[in-house]
């Protein structure tokens, strides 16, 4: 019994005396390795590959997975500059590239605390990876690259994409491609800056959260006849994109005839629906800012401001916002748009083709033509603009071509509306049914992505932890009570910030609260 007891213990004790390695690449020796392949050979969960300066020419592809709350981390040594080829994923997870570090590397006006790719980061069906303050440019392709079909090979889900610079993926000129094409669900992300690429971001899959993130600029010189967007999803077989949150990303100078900020279409209708776009804005565009086409069915766009659009269109045409080609359901409300048409004619507010005018809503939106003191055109035939609408009003942007934050005195301070109402009342409960959920997100489930917080009638606050999307049920995190036809307004972001001041009746309209 003695000498079981002993064998017990002394597995025990060997079992949790392994501990987590950290080891040293550096190319000119010195360290544990001399080639980041080498540490990624051997590396388990929890180890750090620390690579110190020098340019690494290989494409490192990890050996092994690491296990949740023990990644397998590939970091630069803090303050060293690292150049690598790229990686090559497969199907691992639970690894992170880059890591947040106080000292980082400057090349020119580009300051990171990652690598530098000069080649792609590729990848089979990844899972909980994360890619941080890495500095992306590409001869050969995308910078970060996915399946172009995910449906065929599977998800990639809860990944991240966080705080990298991303440019000429793909070379130059009529070389260029996109920055990241991501085939999967509960991806974030989040404060990337993205410029001189054909579209920054091609995505496809459930409950993405884009945030935060910096488009631009784009030159007209940087491309030939590409179609060119921040954001892309054009399905085809691929995975829908459904339940997207776009929120608080400026895109900014992306020029060129056929420069979108959205290309949202739906040809082959796998499903793309209920994708949020809040919170953001886009000035000095080529084309308009929202082109959704072809069974883009049920977004939701609310609180946006865009200024000097279609700057390279002749004529230009339409407005900001365009629904197309069966896009139906869709809404637009609480928004600005200023001068995104010639000053010598009368456009749309935004425009909805006859293909497309089904369950349309509109509210609280302001449109302003410099010069222009005649009425927009119906959203389509037979339309009446919202009476709550505004035209032939400066929003009194900061800067109609790099701030479009509002001055004091804006007309469209505490101008905007609700976004939908209770239906039914309720007393002390955390099952809140309303007309119309798809204007909000609980999270996802995704780390570091907040549930929204809500205003219910005058003054009532809570916050989402869970949406049924088909039954229009939120359930809140601690219970409140309502009236029937009560109002509801976003009150909190996915970031936590607070978009409705308590003291206002209403929200501001626009991307930003004036306060």
């Amino acid at each position: 019994m003695k000498l079981r007891a002993f064998v017990y213990f002394t597995l025990l004790f060997f079992a949790f005396r392994v501990e987590a390695s950290t080891y040293t690449v550096k190319a000119g020796g010195g360290g544990s390795y001399t080639t980041i392949s080498a540490c990624a050979a051997v590396a388990k969960a929890g180890d750090t590959c620390t690579v110190y300066a020098g340019t690494y020419s290989e494409t490192v592809t990890p050996a092994n997975s690491g296990s949740s709350g023990s990644p397998i981390t590939y970091a630069v040594n803090p303050g060293d500059c690292v150049t690598v080829n790229g990686f090559a994923l497969g199907s691992l997870s639970y690894i992170t590239i880059g890591t947040p570090s106080s000292s980082v590397c400057t090349k020119g006006s580009l300051a990171y605390s990652g690598f530098e790719f000069t080649s792609s980061v590729t990848w089979t069906q990844i899972s909980h990876v994360v890619m941080q303050n890495n500095y992306a440019h590409s001869s050969s392709g995308q910078c970060f690259k996915g399946p172009t079909n995910g449906s065929s090979s599977g998800a990639s889900n809860y990944d991240s994409l966080l705080n990298n610079i991303i440019q000429y993926c793909g070379g130059t000129g009529a070389s260029l491609t996109a920055g990241a094409i991501i085939e999967g669900g509960y991806w974030l992300i989040d404060g990337n800056q993205i410029s001189h690429v054909q579209s920054a971001i091609q995505l496809y899959g459930p409950y993405n959260v884009v945030r935060n993130n910096n488009f631009g600029p784009l030159a007209t010189s940087d491309y030939a006849t590409q179609h060119t967007q921040p954001l892309e999803s054009t399905c085809s077989g691929d995975f829908p994109l459904a339940h997207m949150l776009y929120e608080n990303n400026v895109t900014h100078d992306w020029r060129g005839p056929n420069a979108h900020a959205f290309l949202m279409r739906d040809p082959v209708q796998c499903g793309m629906t209920g994708n949020i776009t809040r919170l953001s804005v886009a000035y000095n565009l080529g084309a308009d800012w929202s082109a959704n086409q072809s069974y883009s069915v049920k977004t939701y766009a609310y609180n946006n401001s865009m200024s000097n659009n279609e700057q390279d269109l002749s004529p230009q045409q339409y407005s900001s916002y365009t629904f197309t080609s069966s896009d139906t359901g869709n809404v637009v409300k609480n928004t600005i748009q200023q001068d995104t048409w010639l000053s010598s004619q009368s456009d749309y507010c935004f425009y909805v083709d006859s293909t497309s005018t089904a369950g349309f809503v509109e509210s609280n939106n302001l449109c302003y033509l410099a010069g222009w003191s005649g009425s927009m055109q119906a959203a389509y035939s037979g339309y009446t603009y919202a009476a709550s609408d505004m035209f032939n009003s400066n929003p009194l942007f900061v800067s109609s071509s790099a701030n479009l934050h509002l001055q004091a005195g804006s007309p469209a301070i505490q101008a905007g509306g609700p976004l939908t109402t209770a239906v039914g009342a309720g007393s002390s409960s955390t099952s809140l049914t309303v007309a119309d959920a798809g204007y909000f997100s609980n999270g996802y489930g995704i780390p570091n992505v907040q549930g929204d917080w809500i205003r219910i009638g005058a003054s009532t606050t809570a916050q989402i932890t869970a949406i049924n999307y088909s039954t229009n049920v939120i359930t809140l995190s601690s219970p409140v009570s309502w009236s029937n036809g009560a109002a509801v307004y976003l009150y909190k972001d996915s970031n936590g910030n607070t978009q409705l001041n308590l003291a206002n009746a209403n929200p501001d309209m626009g991307a930003y609260q004036y306060s």
